[in-house]
């Protein structure tokens, strides 16, 4: 599976054969549109997260894979629903 972003509007020359965004707008939206079609919906995302949430989620983060992650998440919010 390539997870790598396409970008089809800059042509491969030999100048940029090795970086082929020479413009950083192109890579830019590249990097959006793959985002869009292939992000995961996970709960610290949300809108509804909020500060609190997304920090947890970010220490939860640090060495530890998002299945892991995505049990205890929730739960953690339920007991600890701010920082005292």
């Amino acid at each position: 599976m390539n997870i790598l972003p396409t970008m089809p509007n800059v042509p491969m020359t030999e100048k940029n054969a090795t970086n082929p965004t020479t413009e950083p707008a192109v890579l830019h939206e590249s990097v959006i549109g793959w985002f869009g079609e292939h992000a995961r919906d996970l709960p610290w995302r949300r809108p509804e997260a909020g500060a609190w949430g997304v920090m947890v989620s970010e220490f939860m983060l640090q060495q530890t894979p998002v299945s892991r992650v995505l049990p205890v998440y929730e739960q953690w919010l339920a007991r600890m629903s701010s920082c005292p």
